[in-house]
Formats: structure tokens, sequence, C-alpha cells
């Protein structure tokens, strides 16, 4: 009896033992990290926000996650209707560009303790950005002293790194002349000196034009 009663204890002890040593590590496990880019750039974030053109909706996205252990990582998205497959570690994101607006995903990730970490990325699809129309004069005199060149090549399209780009130019002075064209900039010798109102608007791929730039132009 008493050879039971000490194989018993030994039996708890361990027990407790073993308790004590998962409570241990319990408390030093360090929770996972999930951590995000877009493909191509150089820092991982632990979440993520930026937009997407309508016209050119995937988006490339590594995920990857911080921790010694070897843990599966989950996805949900938050708009039913997009897409999200992952290939050799990296997501492709396609979102439903009828529906404008804000999308994400939701990433998950739970360790052997149970602890559950989640990231998010959000994205912004957007139909367009409006082109600027920017210009300077220079008084050239090239063929004629009141020879000026309009150069609108600093205009520039607000969706360019989405692949907008500006294709048209209209240069207009005063109201007597106006010119569309797809190079950026023109040539004009004036008729006689005095003040003349220069005018630039430009318009994107998309068929959207900028606002009105203009100026008075003493021409001397």
């Amino acid at each position: 009896m008493k050879k039971i009663n000490i194989i018993c204890l030994f039996i708890l002890i361990s027990i407790t033992a073993c308790d004590k040593r998962k409570d241990f590590y319990e408390g030093m496990n360090v929770a996972p990290v999930i951590e995000m880019r877009k493909q191509g750039t150089p820092t991982f974030v632990t979440g993520l926000s930026d937009s997407i053109k309508k016209m050119f909706p995937n988006y490339n996205l590594e995920v990857k996650i911080v921790d010694v252990e070897t843990l599966t990582l989950n996805n949900s998205l938050t708009t039913s209707s997009d897409k999200f497959v992952v290939s050799n570690n990296i997501g492709l994101f396609t979102p439903d560009t009828t529906k404008l607006g804000i999308h994400g995903i939701v990433f998950t990730t739970t360790d052997k303790y149970n602890v559950t970490t989640n990231a998010m990325a959000t994205f912004t699809v957007f139909d367009n950005i409006p082109p600027v129309a920017l210009f300077t004069t220079t008084h050239t005199a090239v063929y004629d002293p009141l020879q000026y060149n309009i150069d609108a090549s600093a205009s520039y399209d607000g969706d360019a790194k989405f692949g907008g780009q500006i294709v048209k130019y209209q240069f207009t002075i005063n109201t007597s002349y106006v010119v569309t064209t797809a190079f950026n900039n023109i040539n004009y010798i004036f008729p006689s000196t005095g003040n003349y109102t220069i005018s630039v608007r430009v318009e994107d791929n998309n068929g959207v034009c900028s606002a009105l730039k203009q100026i008075i132009l003493n021409v001397n």
C-alpha cells in the first residue's frame, strides 16, 4: 500500500511539474506577427492601406508570419465578390471593380498556445484622378521678336502610377487662337505687343479633362 501511495505521489508531482512547465512556456510565448508588403517594395508592415485604379485591379501582396513555429495563415475578404489567390507566397488580390470604395482582406493565424493574431490590408478602388495642367512661357524670339514658347510639359495625370497619362493638350490664346495637340508645347508669334490671356487644359487617357490653367502674359 505504501508503495502504491509513493507511485501516486510521484505521478501527481510529475503532472504538476508538467502543468508548471506548460504555464511557464505559455508565459514566455510571444504572439505571432503577420507582416505584409506590396510586391516590389522594400519594407514589410503589420497593416497596409493602398489604392487600386478600377482599370488596373490586380494587386500583388506578399504576406508572412513572424514566429518560431510554422503556422497556417488564413484569410477572409470583407467584400464577398473580391478574389484573393495565393501562389508561391504571393497573394494576388483582385477586387470587384464594379464596387468602388474600400475593400479589405483580414489575415488570421493562431499558434499552438491558441494565441491569435489578426492583420488587415485595405484597398480603396477608385475610378479616376483628374490630370493637372501646368505651363510656362518663354520669350524665344527665334524667328520673330514676338515669338514665345508655351510649354505644358510639367502637366501630369493624378493617377500616373496606375497607368494614367496625358494624351491631349489644348492651348488657347485670348479666344482667337485654339489648338489641340498631342504635343506638350507650342511656339506662337504674337501679332503685336500687349496683354494676352493664355490658357491650357489637358486631357488624360480616360477622357477626363483638367481644370483650366490661365495666366495673363505681357508681350513686349
